[in-house]
C-alpha cells in the first residue's frame, strides 16, 4: 500500500465475489467483497455487479489514473502469494 497523501490511498489486493445467502427480493445475487485500508481504519467493501460495471467505465475513460501492477507483484502473484 501506498500512501500519497491523507485523502488518497493506493492498494493493490484481492477482490472475492460472493454469493448473497441472505437475499432480499430485489438484492443481486452475488457481490465483490474486499478488504481496503482508508488510512485511518480497516473497511469491507460490498460491491455489486452493476456498480464494478460503472467502475470498470469510469477506469477506461480515465486511463492516466489506472494502477498497474509492477513486475514484483506479478511474480508474487505467479506463486500464488
Amino acid at each position: 500500500m501506498i500512501i500519497s497523501s491523507l485523502w488518497e490511498v493506493k492498494m493493490k489486493g484481492n477482490m472475492n465475489k460472493a454469493d448473497n445467502s441472505k437475499r432480499e427480493i430485489n438484492s443481486d445475487k452475488s457481490y465483490y467483497q474486499t478488504l481496503v485500508w482508508n488510512g485511518a481504519i480497516w473497511e469491507t467493501l460490498l460491491i455489486t455487479d452493476g456498480e464494478m460495471v460503472r467502475i470498470r467505465a469510469r477506469a477506461e475513460k480515465n486511463g492516466d489514473m489506472v494502477l498497474q501492477p509492477s513486475w514484483l507483484d506479478k511474480f508474487l502473484r505467479w506463486f500464488g502469494l
